[in-house]
């Protein structure tokens, strides 16, 4: 394959034409809630049950540099993300956040600097007890999403998404084809 006619920072249209079959298109009714724009980055998975606290400490001490992806699918009321999540993100460094649930304060989240991609919206958030919150994959339609684990020791997923999708794919075949720089 001739990768030297490639961009060095492809979107998610050229990492499904490159990939193929590796590539996992993200469902459409995740959506942007902020204005849409392109984003990257190694995926961090974070499952959160009950509080938020936990999913709070984790934003803002071990997701640096990467785009979280949150699973609050257990949630169907209520939301784990809200203004003040958004402060830990950003604390934290955290490229992006893809939650597959809702939003909570969405005209407080609009202006965001980072992008933050969800199900939808809704008026009641989580309570702000410790909860739990596993890491490392979860279920969805599109296959398992995965992060590389607690001591970063296997290869995890990588998310490039903008106004024309939300891709996913193995973080060792992005780099094989558009090589380390590219990360």
């Amino acid at each position: 394959m001739n990768t030297q006619n490639l961009p060095s920072r492809p979107g998610p249209i050229t990492v499904c034409a490159q990939l193929g079959d590796a590539a996992r298109v993200m469902p459409p009714y995740l959506q942007f809630q902020t204005q849409p724009k392109r984003y990257r980055g190694r995926v961090a998975t974070l499952s959160v049950f009950g509080g938020n606290r936990a999913l709070d400490d984790a934003l803002r001490n071990v997701c640096q540099d990467r785009v979280v992806v949150i699973d609050a699918q257990s949630q169907t009321l209520t939301s784990f993300f809200g203004q003040a999540q958004l402060g830990h993100a950003l604390a934290g460094k955290v490229r992006a956040i893809v939650l597959f649930g809702a939003i909570c304060g969405p005209s407080k989240l609009k202006e965001a600097v980072i992008p933050i991609i969800a199900m939808g919206i809704t008026p009641r958030m989580a309570p702000s007890g410790s909860g739990t919150l596993i890491r490392h994959h979860f279920m969805t339609e599109i296959g398992p999403i995965q992060d590389e684990g607690p001591d970063n020791g296997q290869p995890g997923d990588y998310i490039v998404g903008s106004e024309n999708g939300h891709v996913i794919c193995k973080t060792t075949d992005y780099a094989r084809v558009f090589g380390q720089n590219a990360l």
